[in-house]
């Protein structure tokens, strides 16, 4: 990452005023954590070009990250105005929705994203689980198994999913998908920790009680 801000820094030497330069660098310097600098980038850019899409969405992410939640929803719908289908721009405004209490809203963005990238596991994950949060378990499920299917290694897909089918006593399905999730990572407490209340449920103690054991072992390591 280092390298790319260096590759940056150069690219923007030969051209300073170059909008897309500066919003990839603008990234690249938020990845590391230079947030003051990023900011100044980001500023620069929108300066350079106040419609520029990417900009508006990346400020949006660092000013989010700061607790300026208002001015991050205010960059995100901008580049929204510009670009109405921008799939990142949709997801986060969609975040930020969630985070406000607004779920009905925030669905409407989650749909405009996935009709764009229908094939983002991303995108399918944090709606079934806005879905799922909800008690929709159908559409949660529909969206679960399109994530899983674009990323069957997903362990904490498999996990989640998971819990929403114990959660509806869908009992069977579940122990299908905590053990998948078990396969891909042994010591994944997540999915120890539902296996084992999952057996209880079952009146399988003994074995509910080995795989609490094997869960207590990994705990630390899911802090």
């Amino acid at each position: 990452m280092d390298g790319a801000r260096i590759q940056y820094e150069k690219a923007l030497e030969f051209n300073p005023d170059h909008v897309e330069t500066l919003c990839s660098y603008g990234c690249v310097l938020y990845r590391l954590s230079q947030l003051d600098k990023a900011e100044e980038v980001y500023r620069r850019a929108l300066l350079l070009d106040p419609d520029h899409v990417e900009s508006h969405c990346g400020y949006g992410i660092l000013l989010n990250r700061r607790g300026q939640k208002t001015e991050a929803g205010l960059h995100y719908a901008r580049a929204l105005e510009i670009d109405p289908e921008h799939v990142e721009s949709n997801f986060r405004y969609a975040r930020l929705l969630e985070e406000k209490g607004e779920p009905i809203e925030a669905e409407t963005y989650y749909i405009v994203a996935l009709k764009a990238d229908p094939e983002s596991s991303k995108l399918h994950l944090y709606y079934a689980r806005l879905l799922a949060q909800h008690g929709l378990i159908h559409g949660a499920r529909v969206h679960f198994r399109y994530a899983l299917k674009i990323s069957p290694e997903d362990v904490e897909a498999h996990c989640e999913y998971a819990r929403l089918l114990a959660r509806f006593g869908h009992r069977h399905e579940a122990e299908v998908q905590y053990k998948k999730a078990l396969e891909l990572n042994p010591g994944h407490f997540g999915s120890l920790s539902g296996y084992g209340d999952l057996l209880k449920e079952k009146g399988q103690y003994t074995e509910a009680e080995k795989i609490y054991r094997q869960a207590e072992c990994f705990r630390q390591d899911a802090w």
